[in-house]
């Protein structure tokens, strides 16, 4: 089972996220995911909906970076088949932003001497880690409760080199039921001629200028089937930035692509809209879940005309209703939403117009807009790298402990809940606390404790 790794890059002018499996390559998807970022006077969340390369970026709104204060970023992205990836960065700055992050309870917290005196007082069993650094020594062992995906976990059997109680309470991440690994059809060097929907985001770094451009092969119902990374000229690419989000008859020729998840790329010779009325536009409203045509769907609703529409997102099979009603409760602390997406020419569902999202921002500035001209698309996105912060020098580390993870509930009842475990497994951990040199950031890894045949 894969890793994912996350690269997440922050300072007071936005964020950049990005995902990628063991070898660097963007994860098949589809992926899911959250980020929250808090400053001492506000805080926001954003659902990290499917992305074709692994990518999210975005401006903070006007509270968040205003002033010199203090701004943590935390973020987590899902894919099936591969374990879920955790990523925090702080922005340094005044005041304390944590206190922002009122919602969610601190993980609970147990500090014990010994394995034996934690083993005596948690009721699940303990796995002792495989050895030691040299020179290390056992001085404090910690349990740290942390949420795990119930319905990607199952028990199976452990190696024999586990203690006995403990062979029948492993746990294995796996796929959903049916999933296969996307294959793409063509061979390297077909010319093929493919509709989708284009992707991009511009790069720029003083007088230099990239696009990084992808194509999602398919116009729907709900779902894209494939996606590749697009290369040609840099003339060529700018011209297809304008297209971003938009649906596209494209011509291209099958190159190799290592980095991709596919393994192949497509080099672009031509491309043209599919439909030509078609833009991206923004639009100020509410979202809600309503059951209509016998199924439970995502509902914008357009306060400057009172249009309602069903989110595109909502009609895929990989929609999960429960996270769409937790957003919906998070959105509840703003006025309105700012949407950017498509109205899919092509698509109505129970007789209501269909929108494609692209994204969704919430803050003081949308709260305070009267109509959807007065906020930027945003399309395609533009990055400065020259702002964008860089951690240089070497990493200093400033403690190690040994740490071991447990499902929810599994140190009692948190006041208010009925959680409880459905399992009783813990995971060992090295956690290693530590700063930048240059003392811009602080940071937090954790290093698997077991040895290296422990791993299913």
């Amino acid at each position: 089972m894969q890793q994912l790794q996350a690269r997440l890059q922050a300072d007071r002018d936005g964020w950049r996220l990005r995902v990628t499996d063991a070898t660097g390559q963007a994860p098949p998807g589809p992926l899911w995911g959250e980020l929250e970022a808090a400053s001492p006077n506000a805080a926001t969340v954003r659902p990290l909906q499917d992305s074709a390369d692994g990518t999210w970026s975005a401006a903070w709104d006007e509270h968040i970076r205003q002033g010199d204060g203090q701004i943590i970023v935390r973020a987590w992205v899902a894919a099936p088949g591969y374990v879920t990836a955790a990523v925090t960065q702080t922005v340094p700055g005044e005041g304390d932003a944590r206190l922002m992050f009122g919602a969610p309870e601190p993980p609970m917290h147990q500090t014990f001497t010994t394995l034996e005196t934690a083993q005596a007082a948690v009721d699940f069993p303990v796995a002792h880690p495989g050895s030691l650094p040299t020179g290390a020594e056992l001085t404090t062992v910690q349990v740290e409760e942390v949420q795990m995906q119930k319905e990607v976990i199952e028990a199976v059997p452990g190696p024999a080199e586990l203690p006995q109680e403990v062979m029948s309470e492993q746990v294995k991440i796996v796929p959903p039921a049916g999933y296969e690994s996307p294959v793409s059809p063509y061979q390297i060097g077909d010319e093929v001629e493919l509709e989708g929907q284009v992707g991009t985001t511009v790069y720029v770094n003083g007088d230099e200028r990239r696009v990084e451009a992808w194509f999602r092969v398919g116009l729907g119902p709900a779902d894209y089937d494939l996606s590749y990374r697009l290369s040609g000229p840099p003339d060529l690419l700018e011209e297809l930035a304008q297209y971003d989000r938009l649906h596209m008859r494209l011509r291209a020729r099958v190159i190799s692509d290592e980095d991709w998840y596919l393994g192949q790329g497509l080099e672009v010779i031509r491309f043209e809209k599919i439909w030509p009325e078609e833009k991206v536009q923004g639009f100020l409203g509410i979202i809600g879940v309503e059951a209509l045509d016998g199924r439970e769907v995502a509902i914008f609703t357009d306060r400057e005309s009172g249009q309602r529409y069903v989110l595109f997102g909502s009609l895929s099979e990989h929609f999960n209703l429960e996270d769409y009603k937790r957003y919906t409760e998070e959105y509840k602390r703003y006025k309105q939403l700012f949407l950017t997406g498509v109205v899919r020419p092509d698509q109505t569902f129970a007789g209501l117009p269909v929108i494609e999202e692209a994204g969704i921002r919430t803050g003081s500035d949308v709260d305070a807009a009267t109509s959807a001209d007065q906020l930027p698309l945003e399309a395609p996105q533009v990055i400065d790298e020259s702002r964008m912060m860089r951690l240089k020098g070497r990493a200093i580390i400033d403690r190690v402990e040994l740490a071991y993870y447990a499902p929810p509930g599994a140190l009692g009842k948190r006041p208010g809940t009925e959680m409880q475990p459905e399992f009783s497994l813990v995971q060992p951990v090295w956690v290693f606390h530590g700063h930048s040199e240059d003392g811009r950031a602080t940071f937090r890894a954790y290093v698997q404790a077991v040895a290296d045949d422990y791993p299913q």
